[in-house]
């Protein structure tokens, strides 16, 4: 038992495949040379259509952006970062002959704004800037789209909890933030899922306890077949925390197969347990093994 809370459970995507496998090689090709594939997006919601032209908002996600970019976040794992605001900028930088006073700069008005989203919109083909915003004519919401490493759950949260402080520090107080993506569902789904089946276990070994003294009207023999029962699980889980191996989505699901073969097995030899002692017959334990031991 003591050895149960130290199962590793720290996972990551494509935990269960081999370092050499073409699909692990090709995702470690993008983190390395194109800048990452797994995205990890910041919606940011300014309430109003046209919301996403305010030029608070705009300044305050052009620096989120740059802050995503530094040393600080590229340490916990982001690879690239880009907003509308990037493009704006440029655009505002080259329209102005990219005089120092203006690169790096936005203009001061919606308006100015919005004739900069229209360059891109109206002459870009494709528009780069697609996705970016809901709206290219009156946006309410803006996107931030992130690339990341293929981190383990706790430093994948972790980074989560830093994007969002970050956020909070840059854009304005009546926007609201939120971080979403496919990266995010599925280390929360992952993380849910694995937590949900040890609960179900659980859950699972009280009820079967309760339907083995209903069935056998015995309370020792109940406890005889709940220790049964969940004597693989607690061997499993020591073995794996001895020798580290994580318990990952994959393996939370051999989890729940094991349990419900040691449940079938228990109920085999509780039966034949029962009816051999109401016979009489001698060493009850050894013959219920013979009978049913090959169940």
């Amino acid at each position: 038992f003591a050895l149960l809370p130290l199962i590793p459970r720290q996972t990551r995507l494509l935990q269960d495949f081999a370092e050499d496998e073409p699909l692990v090689v090709t995702r470690s090709v993008f983190e390395e040379r194109m800048g990452g594939m797994a995205p990890l997006e910041i919606v940011v919601d300014t309430g109003e259509a046209g919301g996403g032209f305010r030029p608070d908002v705009q300044r305050g996600l052009l620096a989120l952006t740059t802050a995503l970019r530094a040393d600080r976040f590229r340490d916990q794992g982001v690879l690239s970062a880009l907003s509308l605001p990037d493009f704006l900028s440029d655009g505002y930088a080259v329209w102005n002959e990219r005089r120092p006073a203006f690169v790096g700069g936005l203009p001061k008005t919606p308006e100015g704004l919005a004739q900069l989203q229209f360059l891109y919109s109206g002459f870009s083909d494709p528009d780069p800037t697609r996705g970016l915003s809901d709206d290219a004519d009156a946006p309410r919401r803006l996107r931030l789209s992130l690339r990341i490493r293929n981190l383990f759950t706790d430093d994948f949260f972790r980074l989560v909890d830093a994007v969002e402080a970050e956020a909070r520090v840059h854009l304005p107080a009546d926007t609201t933030v939120t971080v979403t993506g496919r990266t995010l569902m599925a280390h929360t789904v992952s993380q849910t899922v694995v937590r949900e089946m040890l609960r179900s276990v659980a859950t699972a070994g009280a009820f079967v306890g309760l339907l083995l003294l209903v069935c056998f009207r015995d309370l020792r023999l109940a406890l005889l077949g709940v220790v049964a029962s969940a004597f693989p699980l607690l061997l499993t889980g020591a073995l794996m925390s001895l020798t580290g191996t994580t318990l990952s989505l994959s393996a939370s699901v051999v989890f729940a197969i094991v349990f419900g073969i040691a449940v079938d097995d228990t109920v085999h030899v509780i039966t034949g347990l029962q009816a051999n002692r109401r016979r009489g017959v001698p060493s009850p334990v050894t013959a219920t093994i013979q009978q049913t031991g090959w169940a």
